[in-house]
């Protein structure tokens, strides 16, 4: 039973409608045929031009869907290279004659949500390569094609065939029917939507002819003659607005009653609005992006664009590319894949707040820019202030961006005196009188590399950022567990955790990011590459730790095992008797088999035994082997007196497990943005070493 015929039951039990509005509400249930027909495609998208509300949530998310920057990517040299000029590129650009880029996906968008399809023709040249992409109608289809059947659709004021290999066909699987047609939410939608239309008619048959008389008059003993006469002299008299306060005399006993149409004894108003309500929450849209401020605080307001953006934006866009990716990137290019340019808008009080707590961490135009305001140039805007009264184990050196004083600065010369080449930390670099040639420079540049690129050299720059992270999270763990300690930064625990980065992670970073460097400038040699190419390639390296996989894969594993190390630390200081510690997973194709272990629960001081047998005190563990480590995303829980805070089904631990995720989220960008300036100011280092030497 709809939700409008609910409410018409209710009404008549409640008896308080009089009969003629039963009767407009049993006429109008029958309104159109007594079916909107909203299973119908067609129907569907004939109120979609006609329900403004839903219209207005329908067109929001196809609009910011399309407007999610499309972005192509070569891996045929096993490296991802982005493509700038394509053939592809210039289709998505201006798909056909009749559409640009930003109308075709808009409409796409549109038809999926309310009928849980889409199709594209793929107009084809005499060569066969495609060369427009043109959009089918869904309620226009009525065959469905196969490898071995063709489409078949209306066309103008006749039809066409369609072979499958033309066509790029998506859909919202139906579970009633897997292999059929899809099913969109619109449909899932049809009763709301019912009741939304029914009251919409409602209200426009009542505002148009009142839906009642104003009034019923009754004259006492009366006959049907005179009463007629008794309309006529009525109206004769008093008709016309320079009669209106003359009064009437009658000598009969008149009976005067007026009648309204009382929408709030019906309810005809709220309802309407928790329609609205159920249409926004059921697209995924946060009122505050409707423009629904009444009852939104300044945080809700910010976030709701990224949660937004999360749960439909992101998801929509992951399907759209995977399709293009299956049924028309291929031809342009086996190697080819389209991706997107991810829709999450940068959190601004997080970034500010951020700021204010590192300041030593950002340069003058980096906080113009966040504020707004025009670059200062020259070396004004490239300084680095820092408050007076800040004390840190760590400080810039003025504003010329030399790292900070406690990194000690290479004393590397060129000095022309022997044939020999000799590069000695903290050492005078002796050259060959006569021209330095490129196998020279590149171990001359190798040479700086390995001397300057230290685990010292990162962990200087990152220590405080790490102990920033740990005191913070630590500090939510003793909130969700109920504790009203402070998080002791200074623990035995986790000064061996710090001290481990600079013993062990730091020198595992530095030392895999020198390989690199290596291998690049040896087969250069090897190779007998000039030296500006050898500086191009080893700029490609220091490119993939400021903006590429390598910073990417070092932040998800920091980020996961420095949280993972608080929460369990958290749990230690608590002092709460009863604590044990749970393993928990996202439970998605990207789990290692070996940690297939979601729900392991041990007591705090146990390791977790994962299902290589490899053991670990928390998922991340500096300890575990790279294959185990690397990359790595689960999470640690808490059970406290044999009661799971995350929930003990599988469903309750993974939405557990997203609201770590969430929270981590800021913290990989502090990391991010942390380790990119540690490479940038090591690549600055190099160059002026090089520079310093004599040779630009």
């Amino acid at each position: 039973m709809g939700l409008f015929n609910k409410k018409q039951t209710q009404l008549n039990k409640r008896d308080k409608v009089s009969s003629y509005i039963n009767q407009l509400l049993r006429q109008m249930s029958q309104y159109n045929g007594g079916d909107l027909g909203l299973n119908n495609k067609k129907s569907l998208n004939y109120i979609f031009a006609r329900n403004g509300y839903y219209r207005a949530l329908v067109d929001k998310r196809g609009r910011d869907v399309a407007r999610v920057p499309l972005e192509l990517y070569d891996y045929s040299s096993g490296e991802k290279v982005k493509v700038t000029d394509s053939p592809l590129l210039d289709l998505l650009k201006k798909p056909n004659s009749e559409m640009t880029q930003i109308q075709l996906r808009k409409l796409t968008n549109v038809w999926y949500d309310n009928v849980g399809e889409w199709i594209w023709w793929k107009q084809r040249n005499i060569s066969g390569k495609t060369i427009g992409l043109y959009p089918i109608n869904p309620s226009k289809i009525y065959q469905k094609g196969s490898e071995t059947e063709t489409w078949k659709f209306s066309y103008e004021n006749g039809e066409m065939e369609v072979s499958n290999d033309d066509i790029i066909y998506c859909r919202d699987i139906n579970p009633d029917d897997e292999y059929g047609r899809g099913a969109g939410q619109g449909q899932a939608t049809s009763d709301e939507l019912s009741v939304a239309e029914k009251i919409a008619q409602m209200l426009e048959i009542t505002f148009d002819n009142r839906a009642v008389p104003p009034y019923i008059i009754t004259f006492d003993g009366m006959s049907e003659d005179a009463l007629v006469q008794a309309r006529e002299n009525w109206f004769n008299k008093f008709k016309g607005f320079l009669k209106a306060n003359i009064p009437m005399f009658a000598n009969k006993s008149v009976d005067v009653k007026r009648l309204a149409y009382d929408f709030q004894e019906t309810q005809v108003i709220e309802i309407g609005k928790e329609m609205k309500d159920t249409f926004r929450e059921i697209w995924g849209i946060p009122k505050e992006l409707m423009g629904d401020l009444g009852s939104s605080n300044r945080a809700a307001s910010v976030e709701s664009w990224n949660i937004y953006s999360e749960n439909v934006i992101i998801p929509a866009m992951d399907l759209f590319v995977d399709i293009l990716n299956c049924h028309l990137v291929p031809e342009f290019g086996e190697n080819l894949k389209l991706e997107y340019v991810n829709p999450n808008k940068a959190d601004r009080k997080f970034v500010s707040d951020h700021m204010a707590k590192f300041p030593f961490a950002y340069r003058v135009n980096e906080v113009r820019g966040l504020t707004g305001h025009v670059e200062w140039e020259g070396q004004q805007g490239e300084e680095i202030w820092t408050p007076l009264n800040f004390t840190s184990q760590f400080s810039p050196q003025g504003g010329n961006n030399q790292v900070f004083q406690e990194k000690k600065k290479m004393d590397l010369t060129i000095k022309k005196k022997s044939t020999n080449i000799k590069i000695v930390k903290n050492e005078e670099i002796e050259v060959d009188e006569q021209e330095i040639e490129d196998e020279e420079l590149a171990l001359l540049l190798l040479g700086l590399i390995t001397a300057t690129a230290t685990s010292s050299y990162l962990f200087a720059s990152l220590e405080n950022v790490y102990k920033s992270i740990i005191l913070e999270v630590g500090n939510q763990g003793l909130n969700e567990l109920g504790s009203q300690l402070e998080y002791a930064i200074n623990s035995v625990n986790t000064n061996n955790y710090i001290n481990n980065l600079n013993t062990s992670t730091m020198v595992n970073i530095a030392d895999t990011f020198k390989n690199k460097v290596s291998k690049v400038i040896n087969d250069g040699i090897e190779n007998k590459i000039p030296f500006s190419d050898i500086v191009t390639q080893v700029g490609d390296v220091f490119t993939g730790y400021q903006n590429g996989s390598d910073i990417k894969r070092i932040v998800e594993t920091e980020t996961t095992a420095t949280t993972n190390f608080a929460r369990l630390e958290s749990a230690k200081q608590s002092k709460i008797t009863g604590i044990k510690k749970q393993w928990i997973t996202q439970r998605d194709d990207r789990v290692r088999e070996s940690h297939l272990i979601d729900g392991q629960t041990k007591l705090l001081e146990e390791y977790f035994v994962l299902e290589n047998g490899n053991t670990a005190q928390y998922p991340g563990d500096p300890n575990l082997p790279g294959e185990d480590r690397v990359n790595e995303r689960c999470g640690l829980g808490y059970v406290v007196q044999d009661v799971a805070l995350a929930g003990d089904t599988e469903e309750s631990r993974t939405a557990y497990w997203k609201s770590m995720d969430a929270e981590n989220e800021q913290y990989r960008r502090i990391l991010t943005e942390q380790y990119k300036k540690v490479f940038k100011q090591l690549e600055n280092d190099i160059a002026n070493s090089l520079k310093e030497g004599g040779r630009k």
